[in-house]
């Protein structure tokens, strides 16, 4: 013992002599443990030094643990410095930072409900200690340091899902009812109150719609269908210096309603369909109860146009669109549509007078018309160019009801035109509309450009438009207000023309030679600018 403390003295007396200095030791170690962490342990250490601390260092190469522990270890200790030696010093301050990485099993508290295997390599504690002396005192607080345990844990995890089964639910809805054929045509004659006749017809009369049908679970097509020559009436109206007539189809039978209106107008030059109404009860249509009644109309048709005195006469369908602003196919056929009014009937129970149709046959002989461009300066008008020619226009479309039409017209001389020069004349390009109209209605406009090339050595008629709006159109009978208007163009390049001079054939030229339309020109004469004189070049 008594050679312990000497020996201890004389170590403690061989630091102090070198108070001044850091000293620094270095210990290697390798350890490895096995550990299996389970209990909640608390390990705290206190070392007091009573005058001078020396800085050690003390490095563990490798330690490497295998552990059955958590995703997750959280360890806390109290430790100092590893060595500590008590001695009685002289300097003023010492200040020893220690680093200390070793190899330390720790206990530690782990709580989890899962326990996870897992791989930890390279655990290493590492505590710094920091103690501060005083002259004659020497006071040392303990360091706490908090070890995280870095863990990387490889898992290899299957994820079972129980098996989703699909199945699949099929609702069967019952078909719309058939709809029955289309009735014959028949001879109607309408009579007023005093038994004079004022329409004749020889057509069929249906009225298309949609009805509710339960068993299907929507709108079903329905068509309702006037075959009672016996139950028709007309009235005749003069209105405003017009000429009306109205016939009335009145089949209502029981609780079921259907009845259908056609009010025809004459001008004096022309007549024409102006209205048609329908209204019937749901409880016409199969599967259904309902007494309520509905009347769809449409007062704005202007459309069938013939001349007074004759007949309108025509194999192809009449189509009406019935109430356009429930956006539906709704209307009413007419077919053939073969109809007389106000003529002179007598005891006459047939049609007579008949009109040609112009949409059964395509021998429309259009003539040759004549324009002059010209430009007012306010004072002065002057001709840039000059125009003549002879149109044909031929444009096939659908019909509401799905019917193949063809709208035939010529562009004739009392065909107006606006272009696009203003107060002087172009030299180098010219568009040209021309407002076809029907009845004094704006049934098409057909619009051609003509321009000259890069060098300006020739001119051509480089682009042409045509236009129509749909629904109420005289010249485009049967089709769908909702369609909006109709464009269609094409970029033909016709008449090759020098520069200065008039372009002039009578052969027949093709715009848009197509199966959807086209337009013939033959006889023609132009020079759209640039005029010698303001005549052809």
């Amino acid at each position: 013992m008594k050679f312990y403390l000497l020996f201890a003295a004389a170590f403690a007396v061989r630091i102090s002599t070198f108070s001044d200095k850091d000293t620094t030791t270095t210990t290697v170690a390798s350890t490895t443990t096995p550990v299996i962490t389970t209990a909640s342990t608390t390990t705290t250490s206190t070392t007091t030094q009573s005058t001078t601390t020396t800085s050690t260092t003390t490095t563990a190469s490798t330690t490497t643990t295998q552990s059955t522990t958590t995703a997750s270890t959280t360890t806390e200790s109290t430790t100092t410095a590893s060595t500590t030696t008590a001695s009685t010093t002289t300097a003023s301050t010492t200040t020893t930072q220690s680093t200390t990485t070793a190899s330390t099993t720790t206990e530690s508290t782990t709580t989890a409900s899962t326990t996870t295997a897992s791989t930890t390599t390279a655990s290493t504690t590492t505590t710094k200690a920091t103690t501060t002396t005083a002259a004659t005192t020497t006071t040392t607080k303990p360091t706490t340091t908090t070890t995280a345990a870095a863990t990387t844990t490889s898992a290899n995890t299957t994820t079972t899902e129980p098996p989703t089964t699909t199945v699949a639910t099929t609702t069967t809805l019952a078909p719309c009812p058939a709809v029955p054929a289309a009735p014959k045509n028949q001879t109607w004659v309408a009579q007023d109150s005093t038994n004079t006749t004022q329409f004749i017809a020889n057509a069929s009369f249906r009225v298309w719609t949609k009805f509710e049908y339960a068993p299907h679970k929507g709108y079903c097509p329905g068509a309702l269908d006037f075959t009672n020559t016996k139950k028709i009436t007309a009235k005749h109206l003069i209105l405003d210096g017009d000429e009306w007539v109205s016939v009335t189809f009145n089949e209502t039978a029981g609780n079921k309603t259907k009845e259908l209106e056609l009010v025809l107008k004459n001008n004096g030059v022309d007549y024409f369909v102006q209205n048609v109404s329908a209204t019937f009860s749901w409880n016409n249509f199969e599967g259904s109860n309902d007494t309520t009644t509905k009347t769809i109309r449409n007062d704005k048709i202007h459309g069938y146009p013939v001349p007074a005195g004759k007949a309108y006469n025509c194999q192809a369908a009449a189509e009406v669109q019935l109430a356009p602003e429930e956006k539906q196919i709704q209307g009413l056929k007419i077919q053939p549509a073969i109809w007389e009014a106000f003529s002179d009937f007598g005891n006459r129970t047939v049609v007579n007078n008949t009109d040609e149709c112009l949409f059964d046959f395509n021998d429309v002989t259009p003539e040759k018309v004549s324009w002059n461009i010209t430009v007012t300066d306010g004072k002065n008008t002057t001709v840039c160019g000059k125009l003549a020619m002879s149109t044909l226009v031929n444009v096939n479309y659908t019909s509401i009801l799905g019917e193949d039409m063809v709208a035939n017209f010529a562009i004739s001389n009392t065909t107006e035109i606006t272009h696009s020069m203003s107060k002087t004349c172009s030299n180098d390009s010219l568009s040209v509309t021309f407002w076809i109209k029907e009845l004094d209605f704006n049934a098409a406009n057909i619009t051609m450009d003509f321009t000259t090339n890069t060098n300006g050595t020739f001119w051509s008629l480089s682009h042409a438009t045509l236009s129509y709006p749909n629904g109420g159109n005289p010249l485009f009978p049967n089709t769908n207000v909702h369609a909006g208007v109709t464009t269609i163009s094409s970029n033909a390049t016709l008449f090759n023309t020098t520069y200065g001079s008039a372009f002039m054939c009578h052969d027949k030229h093709w715009i848009n030679a197509t199966d959807t339309w086209y337009m013939q020109i033959e006889d023609v004469t132009i020079q759209p600018f640039n005029l010698t004189n303001q005549d052809y070049g």
